[in-house]
């Protein structure tokens, strides 16, 4: 078998719910190739490492020993899950910087970048503020709501910590304690405004922009009509009909349940737009909050008519970064910019969900490679959510509780396709990595692995996302000559040849004994019809039904006796010399013909034998997604022999041969090495060679020594670079055996 699969432990790479085997092997950055189990078995315990390393790096900063806290909204949407996933597919450095390479914008009210919270990884990534709409810099020690924002979605214990993060600022009211739902008169006049302000920031090249606010109002006391009428310009500003790749958009929901007037059992009206105006669809999400119960928090607005474009992530009781100044004011003491940089609070909100969400997209968007559009990674945050139990009440929660360790996990059984087509296809046209399989022939040793060691096959789950594996790992190297073959080939040393009959002779065998000789290793176990004449002619034809047939003619010339000649032709319909193909690789089949000459002499007391084949080999691939086609192949085997009788009776025999190799070759692979954003499957071409990197040699000593009525036979045999493998050891057998006729 090319992987071994296990069904026992699938919770790491499936939804709980999916009865279908995972993935047998993933290839992590360090260039391992694990079986589900392994692979499941990992990740547990690089999550135990990324957890016990935040938890160390709170414990160390904070000087508190109680890191739950600041901790618990990590452990609820499995954060630590979805870092250790990404340090198994993208390595250590891009796991010690989540979000590298993403940038996050922020529309808020500013940010103290100097702050404790974002003094990490500071060389990996850059933290700019600009000022818009009349913004000005925060005055000195008072609370920073965008700071604290920025702290969870980029902040060095939640989030993305390794982004690059855009502040755009903006002056933002604080709450007056009443709750007036805005009027479509004032929608109207903010609507110049409004579209400025996001056409602008749309424009900065953004991955993912977060809106931590919003006005009054829940969606549902707001016709489609009336947003439209007095809000179309704000709403195609949002829409960015223009681009090709929208910016993600994640809203907080709100925070009005229980206020007076309002209705919360929806999100708010700008979060709530998606519901309304369907260009903002596939682009945006509203996020509730949850405490840390798991519970819709007291003050959290629902999903409501939102649902299909909503989730929750943790919000209530979130550790934040607070610029506050604590100092007593009746006092003369002030806070100093240190004091300001390394204080921390405790907040809730909305406002501190959404940033979990949105930290959470930048570090999918990064384990991804950037190959899924910013819809699909949305459309995949909603399909990986959480809905078992109470978060199955779409109502309240939408799609459920974020989860990134599902989220960064392969969904279902990934499969293979070609070049050209599109990932929405893979579960009808896609074939599943657990069939994909290469077992190599003996004359081909580690040809394939060698030609597939280095290149780099993307595969894809049923959500579309690309998981990348090494493509030797599923081709399985031949054994070489078993120990059954090289017991035969020692019995078969003890006969003599027989010389040629006087009359026809036919020989049938249900099942032809194993053979490490020349072309016919080929049939090995297949049934067996022989002619032989008087004149040294014979004729041999092999049948294994549906696997192969073969018709072999040799001829030892009455007047050359101490010559032979023979000429075959090999059909092979589900291999190619021995090397099958199944799933993504496809069916391989071939026809081979061969020439072969032997010669007979003697030296003194020895008696010399030599024989050896070339052959040619026109292979055939049909329905692979990973060769596109495979040249004509050059192949050889041969054998030397030298026997001299001893004056006991006995004989000493000595051999070296080598089995059936491919000699001259090519392949040309086409693994797909991922996605465009639209979906659509690309790869790379290389031409291979098929020789393998070494040629098995088989030496052979045999002693037979007269005892009783018959022989005692010793015989030492080693191999070469078995398997033809340059770097395979020498491998030795010892037979001994008796041999006696009546």
């Amino acid at each position: 078998v090319a992987v071994t699969v296990t069904d026992d432990d699938t919770t790491a790479l499936m939804k709980p719910s999916d009865k279908d085997q995972s993935p047998p092997c993933l290839t992590t950055h360090g260039g391992d190739c694990l079986t589900n189990a392994e692979f499941t078995t990992k990740v547990q315990e690089l999550t135990t490492e990324v957890k016990t390393g935040i938890v160390s790096r709170v414990r160390k900063d904070l000087g508190r020993d109680d890191h739950k806290p600041v901790t618990w909204p990590l452990d609820m949407v499995n954060t630590y899950k979805a870092l250790a996933n990404l340090e198994l597919v993208r390595g250590a450095d891009e796991a010690s910087t989540p979000g590298k390479g993403i940038t996050l914008g922020i529309i808020d009210t500013g940010i103290s970048s100097s702050h404790h919270a974002f003094q990490y990884n500071t060389t990996a990534r850059t933290i700019t503020q600009e000022y818009l709409a009349g913004a000005k810099q925060e005055a000195f020690g008072e609370f920073s709501h965008g700071t604290a924002v920025a702290s969870i979605a980029a902040g060095r214990y939640y989030g993305a910590y390794g982004a690059d993060v855009k502040m755009f600022a903006i002056p933002l009211g604080s709450p007056d304690g009443k709750y007036t739902p805005i009027t479509v008169e004032s929608l109207s006049q903010s609507d110049n405004y409004a579209s400025q302000l996001y056409t602008t920031v749309l424009g900065k090249s953004i991955d993912i922009l977060n809106l931590s606010f919003g006005y009054n109002g829940g969606i549902e006391g707001y016709t489609e009509k009336q947003l439209r009428d007095n809000y179309s310009k704000t709403i195609k500003a949002l829409a960015q009909a223009d681009r090709t790749e929208k910016t993600i958009l994640v809203w907080a929901a709100g925070n009005a349940w229980g206020e007076m007037g309002a209705q919360a059992s929806s999100p708010e009206i700008l979060a709530g737009l998606v519901a309304r105006i369907s260009e903002l669809q596939g682009h945006s999400v509203a996020v509730v909050s949850v405490g840390s119960n798991g519970k819709i928090s007291s003050f959290s607005n629902r999903c409501g008519i939102a649902k299909n474009f909503c989730l929750a992530a943790p919000g209530q009781s979130i550790f934040v970064a607070n610029t506050r100044c604590t100092a007593d004011p009746n006092t003369t003491t002030t806070c100093t910019q240190a004091e300001l940089d390394s204080q921390y609070g405790v907040g809730s909100g909305t406002s501190y969900a959404a940033p979990m969400v949105s930290g959470g997209l930048a570090i999918m968007k990064q384990l991804f490679r950037n190959q899924l559009s910013n819809e699909e990674l949305v459309s995949r945050l909603f399909a990986t959510a959480n809905d078992d139990g109470i978060y199955a009440t779409a109502n309240t929660y939408g799609h459920g509780l974020m989860d990134l360790g599902a989220a960064t996990n392969p969904w279902g059984i990934p499969a293979f396709m070609g070049a050209g087509q599109s990932t929405s296809a893979v579960e009808t046209q896609g074939s599943p990595i657990t069939a994909a399989a290469l077992a190599a022939g003996p004359a081909l040793g580690d040809a394939f692995s060698h030609a597939l060691g280095s290149q780099e096959v993307a595969a894809f789950d049923s959500l579309g996302g690309p998981f990348w594996f090494n493509a030797d790992a599923f081709v399985v190297e031949s054994p070489g000559a078993s120990l059954a073959i090289l017991l035969q080939d020692f019995l078969r040393s003890s006969h003599r040849q027989q010389p040629a009959p006087e009359t026809w002779q036919f020989h049938v065998q249900k099942t032809a004994p194993p053979t490490a000789d020349g072309h016919l290793a080929l049939a090995n176990g297949a049934s067996s019809f022989t002619m032989t004449g008087p004149q040294g002619v014979t004729a041999s034809f092999l049948q294994a039904p549906e696997r192969l047939h073969s018709l072999t003619l040799s001829w030892e010339p009455p007047s050359l006796p101490m010559v032979s000649f023979a000429a075959g032709h090999v059909k092979e319909y589900d291999s190619l010399l021995g090397s099958q193909g199944s799933g993504a690789f496809g069916q391989l089949s071939a026809e081979t013909v061969f020439l072969g000459a032997g010669v007979e002499g003697s030296a003194g007391r020895w008696s010399l034998s030599a024989m050896g084949e070339v052959g040619i080999v026109t292979p055939s691939v049909a329905s692979s997604h990973l060769i596109t086609t495979i040249s004509s192949l050059g192949t050889s085997a041969f054998r030397l022999q030298a026997r001299r009788s001893l004056g006991n009776g006995g004989a000493l025999s000595l051999s070296l041969s080598q089995p059936l190799r491919v000699d001259r070759g090519a392949a040309v692979f086409s693994p797909t090495t991922g996605r465009t954003k639209d979906g659509v499957v690309i790869g790379a071409s290389s031409k291979e060679p098929l020789s393998p990197s070494g040629r098995q040699l088989d030496l052979g000593a045999t002693l037979e020594l007269p005892l009783a009525r018959g022989n005692l036979s010793l015989r030492v045999a080693g191999s070469i670079e078995p398997q033809h493998q340059s770097t395979a050891e020498t491998q030795w057998a010892v037979f001994t055996g008796y041999r006696a006729t009546w």
